[in-house]
């Protein structure tokens, strides 16, 4: 290291330069202390100035290759180098070739290696830290990476009715299984590429991108009714409120669109629950009934 630390002061961006440095001293220097040596045994260098031009061409050509050979043949520990500064700004898996079985081939072969474990540990952190562990689905944080804060779509916002006495009564194993049905029910409903999320307790949000009004509420109304057929505890179906606001068509406002369609659930229960509201009849005071009768 105490050779390389010397270089690093003389050429501390270009390892090219390092190894040239070394190159050069071993192998031009003594040739041309040679070619000196020999022309001042035959007159000194004025008296044979065209073999001194030749020697100085010869050197300077050959000063030129071996700059063009030490680039191309350390080639591949640029391409390492890219590869690390790649995975470590952009998180982007770059790989490198892996038929070679000298020295830099081994580096490459590791490189390709540790990248990959990396992306592979990184992934399973972000897919635990943005997963809900009982339902399977994206928790909070996972919807909010997921979904751009200002993205254009419709927002349905569901909350299961009286759930808090199905803990009550029935037990939280209970509870947890009708969580995770509901999800099962949801995940069924929504359309590929919709956003499906937990978002705490009973409550779930779903993102529709580019959806409008009549698209969110096909869909909660798909899942409401789904919902009573499939999902029951001892006989009594599981029903739930929904609230569907759309973000505004110039530029969406996704914090906004779900408060809204929290508000809209709001007017769902005070209605009676079991039904699918707006965010404008909301804020009317009025509910949109869709399908069952209210549930008690």
């Amino acid at each position: 290291m105490k050779t390389y630390a010397g270089l690093a002061r003389l050429f501390p961006n270009s390892f090219p330069a390092k190894v040239f440095l070394i190159a050069f001293i071993g192998t031009h220097i003594p040739l041309i202390a040679t070619v000196y040596f020999l022309l001042a045994e035959r007159g000194g260098v004025m008296a044979n100035l065209e073999i001194c031009i030749v020697m100085l061409l010869a050197t300077l050509i050959g000063t030129a290759a071996t700059l063009y050979g030490l680039r191309a043949i350390l080639q591949p520990l640029f391409f390492v180098r890219d590869a690390m500064e790649a995975f470590e700004s952009r998180r982007e898996k770059q790989d490198l070739p892996g038929q070679f079985n000298d020295e830099i081939g081994k580096i490459m072969a590791m490189t390709n290696r540790l990248i990959g474990d990396l992306d592979l540990d990184l992934r399973r952190k972000k897919s635990v830290a943005n997963t809900d562990p009982l339902t399977g689905l994206l928790n909070r944080r996972g919807f909010d990476q997921s979904v751009p804060q200002a993205a254009v779509g419709a927002i349905i916002y569901v909350d299961l009715d009286h759930f808090k006495a199905v803990n009550d009564r029935f037990g939280h194993d209970v509870g947890d299984t009708v969580l995770r049905q509901a999800a099962q029910v949801l995940t069924a409903a929504v359309r590929t590429g919709d956003v499906l999320s937990r978002f705490g307790g009973e409550e779930f949000v779903i993102f529709l991108p580019g959806g409008d009004l009549l698209a969110a509420k096909a869909v909660a109304e798909r899942a409401r009714a789904t919902l009573v057929a499939k999902v029951q505890v001892e006989g009594a179906a599981v029903t739930g409120s929904f609230g569907v606001a759309v973000t505004p068509a110039a530029g969406g406002d996704i914090a906004e669109t779900i408060r809204q369609a929290d508000t809209a659930v709001y007017a769902a229960k005070a209605q009676g629950r079991n039904r699918v509201t707006t965010s404008e009849l909301a804020g009317a005071g009025m509910g949109a009934i869709s399908g069952a009768q209210p549930a008690t």
